[in-house]
């Protein structure tokens, strides 16, 4: 028995590494859209849940000095962590899908508040034993209806992401979309066939092992991020933007990218011409930068046009309160600051709302914001100086 511990172990550590690798891909080669952050919140999941596992088999057989509060820290965090894995990848599945048939807000909130129940169960195991409880040897006894709960919930959000990938692949006329709805249904596959072998066989090794080659499919058949990423400054190129109002990302409804910002740097020609060109490379990756922190915060999606000009891609509803045009200026001159630049870069920026859902009401956006960022840059003066070096 001890050995077999020690290889479950060892296995887990192993899956760790791969897992932590695919992690750190995806941190350093992807850009912070609302889809990558939560794909990149479920393998976070997925580590914590094997960290915990990995934590429970030493204390459980005596590797490292364990208490019993200890082993409840360990307890709760794996249950939690293996709770969040599938709620994860449904709210994945739903961001990289096109789920207007389920949009009237009741499912996730539904979900939501099934995940925050199942928690509440697990923090008060240790008082109530709804889900585990520890006897007096400190072996764990589940609780009557605790293994019900986990099936139910794995059941119910994996298999409402399979119902919106079988729907997706019916209906949609986007290759794109097509291609995702294979992944969201792929992805659940392994996890049915394993758990499937264990529930029949009792092998407890193919759990971890399940989850973490559904993950390793999903980001085997993640988007080509060089045909969707600009070399130079790591963020989405003009291919992404067309494919995210394909896929009706980009849309005039609240809860959808709706509002456009077009960004241009004044007076880039005279950065090049009097610092050189590397020099305004270099200007190019700070300004990228500088958007994707902005990303990260307000899940919004920079986008590389040409050139010094660049689009930032908002939903109006994460923005409300905040002076956006004055923010960006703002990170730019600070992400400057952190890299050194010892020169001012001054920005043109104008915006515009999507409104209506015809053929051509993105192109009419784009123009529209761009002939804002123009009128900006027509209204500064024209003896301001851009370069303080």
């Amino acid at each position: 028995m001890e050995q077999f511990v020690r290889s479950f172990i060892l296995m887990e550590m192993f899956i760790l590494s791969g897992t932590l690798g695919i992690l750190g891909k995806l941190r350093y080669s992807f850009s912070y859209q609302m889809a990558t952050i939560r794909f990149i919140n479920l393998i976070r999941a997925f580590a914590m849940y094997l960290v915990f596992d990995i934590c429970l088999g030493c204390m459980l057989f005596e590797f490292i000095e364990t208490s019993v509060v200890s082993l409840h820290i360990i307890l709760i965090g794996e249950f939690i962590s293996y709770g969040l894995i599938p709620y994860l990848w449904f709210l994945y599945a739903e961001e990289i899908l096109d789920t207007r048939k389920f949009k009237n807000g009741l499912i996730p909130k539904l979900y939501t508040a099934l995940l925050l129940v199942y928690c509440g169960l697990v923090v008060t195991s240790f008082i109530t034993g709804s889900i585990y409880s520890l006897d007096v040897d400190k072996n764990i006894i589940f609780g009557h209806y605790s293994v019900m709960i986990i099936r139910c919930l794995m059941a119910l959000f994996l298999g409402t992401t399979t119902i919106f990938g079988i729907i997706n692949l019916a209906t949609s006329k986007s290759q794109e979309l097509m291609k995702k709805s294979v992944r969201v249904i792929g992805f659940v596959i392994p996890i049915v066939f394993t758990w499937y072998i264990y529930l029949k066989y009792d092998i407890p090794d193919c759990i971890p092992l399940s989850i973490f080659i559904a993950i390793f499919f999903s980001f085997l058949t993640l988007e080509d991020p060089m045909s969707f990423v600009d070399e130079l400054t790591g963020l989405y190129n003009r291919k992404k933007m067309v494919t995210l109002y394909n896929e009706r990302k980009i849309s005039y409804r609240k809860d959808r990218l709706n509002t456009v910002y077009y960004i241009d740097a004044n007076d880039f020609k005279e950065i090049n011409d009097t610092y050189g060109h590397l020099e305004g490379d270099k200007v190019l990756r700070i300004m990228a930068k500088a958007f994707k922190k902005i990303d990260e915060v307000y899940h919004t999606v920079s986008i590389r046009v040409g050139g010094d000009e660049f689009v930032i891609l908002a939903c109006a509803d994460n923005l409300l309160g905040v002076d956006f045009k004055e923010l960006i200026r703002r990170e730019i001159q600070e992400t400057a600051k952190e890299d050194g630049c010892d020169y001012y870069i001054a920005t043109s920026i104008g915006s515009a709302i999507l409104y209506g859902d015809a053929e051509n009401s993105f192109e009419i956006c784009l123009a529209n914001a761009d002939n804002a960022m123009y009128n900006d840059k027509s209204m500064i003066k024209k003896d301001s100086k851009y370069l303080a070096g």
